[in-house]
């Protein structure tokens, strides 16, 4: 918040005072107040163009809307089952999975056909868990589709949009 010099002055004395803001002009003062609200919305509208055409890490659970060039797909735990192999194991909502039994996994299909593919249920998650590295072993439990461990995973890119598209989020997100 930014207080004018002679905003809230109550004395006709000060109200005279021409470089306090009551001493101003009403076209003066309106003109200064209109500056103030328009310079809000323009750093808003930097600011939110700026970050759609940077990029910000984006929940890739729907596809992506014209304009948008997504980098690489980080898998995420976004839930962990009560009294599941992965609780037990240790894994937790927020750990990043970079890698299954040694191999890279780029989608949920590849997660469950590697799934399939255990033969004692135990698999190896390679975790990152706030920047540490380490490997957690889970024995999962035979299921219908293969081996269940009991985790939800939320797949995260860093989205970034064109420099039109960006104008167009900034405007948009400003006015909503």
């Amino acid at each position: 918040f930014v207080r004018l010099h002679g905003e809230d002055t109550v004395t006709a004395e000060e109200s005279n005072d021409s470089s306090s803001f009551s001493g101003r002009k009403p076209m003066v003062r309106i003109s200064i107040a209109v500056a103030g609200v328009a310079v809000n919305f323009f750093v808003a509208f930097f600011l939110l163009s700026a970050s759609a055409l940077i990029g910000v890490p984006t929940i890739m659970d729907e596809s992506l809307p014209a304009g948008a060039v997504a980098g690489p797909t980080v898998w995420y735990v976004r839930g962990v089952e009560t009294d599941s192999p992965a609780t037990r194991a240790g894994l937790m909502a927020g750990d990043r999975i970079d890698a299954m039994n040694h191999q890279a996994f780029t989608s949920i299909t590849d997660l469950r056909r590697s799934l399939t593919m255990v033969a004692d249920h135990t698999v190896l998650f390679s975790v990152n868990r706030r920047g540490e590295s380490h490997d957690v072993s889970v024995t999962g439990v035979p299921g219908p589709r293969g081996t269940r461990i009991g985790i939800e995973l939320m797949p995260v890119a860093h989205v970034r949009y064109t420099p039109g598209t960006a104008i167009k989020i900034g405007v948009t997100e400003t006015n909503r």
